[in-house]
């Protein structure tokens, strides 16, 4: 993918269906990412699926980190 296609993707006003759907993406991770957060603070949930929760965000920040540095 050459970078002025990257840059029609991650521009915020592009109605292109690729953009729309990075959009969704995007969105969804950053409501996942409070979500695990949110749910990491409950000790009960800490103890039974911590390690879910610690493999979520590390995924979430990766996916988030990397949409970053091509923005």
């Amino acid at each position: 993918m050459n970078q002025q296609r990257l840059y029609e993707i991650l521009r915020p006003d592009s109605a292109g269906p690729y953009a729309r759907i990075f959009r969704g993406v995007h969105h969804s991770m950053v409501a996942a990412g409070i979500a695990v957060m949110l749910a990491d603070t409950v000790e009960p949930w800490r103890e039974a699926h911590g390690e879910l929760f610690e493999y979520a965000f590390h995924l979430i920040s990766f996916f988030l980190s990397l949409s970053f540095c091509c923005a």
